[in-house]
Formats: structure tokens, C-alpha cells, sequence
């Protein structure tokens, strides 16, 4: 059960990718996996 705050998640992603963006990059493409997998 995931609820998106889309504010919440949107300012904590880019603090996040200011702090470690080759991590960002690295969670975002897994993410995109996963839901790739889930959905597709």
C-alpha cells in the first residue's frame, strides 16, 4: 500500500539528486524496472 504525496516525493527527490545523483539515477532506472514488471 504506497500513497504518493506528489509534493512531498518531488522535493525529496531533488534534494536527493542533489546529494547523490549517480544514486538517483540508479534508483530511478530500478524503479522504472519494477513498475515495468508490475504493470507491463
Amino acid at each position: 500500500m504506497t500513497t504518493r504525496n506528489p509534493l512531498l516525493m518531488n522535493r525529496t527527490t531533488i534534494m536527493f539528486n542533489e546529494l547523490y545523483p549517480e544514486l538517483a539515477v540508479s534508483v530511478g532506472a530500478y524503479e522504472k524496472l519494477m513498475e515495468t514488471e508490475i504493470f507491463g
